[in-house]
């Protein structure tokens, strides 16, 4: 039974959290047929980096909602540069966030802090593309046109310095062992996918109603029925 029902319970989990992502994409770019684009984008990308499906899922979540059209390059460029930090994960979550945050109209030294704080020299970056100091970049990013500036500076910087990094650690056992990860989590996808799902959706639904009946039956032995067990619904507003 534990041979059969632990890979069955991994496949649920994989599909379960698959059907989830690939609906958050649907809703954030606008259509069945967007989401499928995006969603081989994300596989395309997590597969020549160390990021995780999810990751990359979350990465193309947060910049299309914030009005941005995830670009391979860039997010390339971001996986470049954080290839090269100790923090890799937490390196490319803050490089979304400054863009992001840009879009919304401003970036200020905080964000520019998270990524030197993971040896990412944004501030010297800009201030030399831009000729200013750091406190005359705080002030200069409170636009929206100067924070846009900025990141686009910030991005050639990053591509200039660490464009192609990511090349280096292809072969290395950490970015082998995420690409197995994410092949695995595709293959478990799939499974799911071919009418493993529908049957445990349907299980679950049998269960639920099963569990629903014995409660009812326990309700009525005790005498303490509601209204839903007579099939009575409440409309909306209704009170009791």
């Amino acid at each position: 039974i534990a041979a059969i029902a632990l890979p069955m319970k991994a496949i649920a989990g994989v599909g379960a959290q698959f059907e989830d992502l690939k609906d958050s994409l649907d809703q954030v770019f606008g259509s069945i047929q967007a989401g499928d684009a995006a969603m081989s984008k994300v596989f395309e990308f997590a597969q020549t980096t160390p990021f995780q499906i999810e990751d990359a899922t979350k990465a193309f979540i947060q910049l299309k909602s914030a009005g941005i059209e995830p670009s391979m390059d860039m997010l390339q460029t971001f996986a470049d540069t954080a290839s090269t930090s100790i923090d890799q994960l937490g390196a490319f979550e803050a490089l979304i966030r400054i863009v992001q945050r840009s879009a919304a109209g401003g970036m200020g030294l905080e964000e520019i802090n998270q990524l030197d704080d993971r040896g990412i020299p944004a501030t010297k970056i800009l201030t030399e593309a831009l000729g200013k100091s750091r406190e005359e970049l705080s002030e200069f990013g409170k636009t929206a046109e100067g924070a846009a500036e900025m990141v686009q500076l910030l991005i050639g910087g990053l591509e200039t310095r660490f464009g192609g990094a990511m090349e280096n650690k292809m072969d290395n056992l950490s970015t082998k062992t995420s690409n197995m990860v994410i092949a695995f989590k595709q293959l478990a996808d799939e499974v799911f996918k071919s009418g493993l799902g529908d049957f445990l959706k349907n299980m679950a639904d049998s269960l639920t109603k099963m569990a629903n009946a014995i409660a009812a039956a326990v309700r009525a032995a005790g005498n303490k029925q509601t209204a839903a067990d007579f099939g009575v619904t409440k409309e909306k507003g209704e009170t009791d």
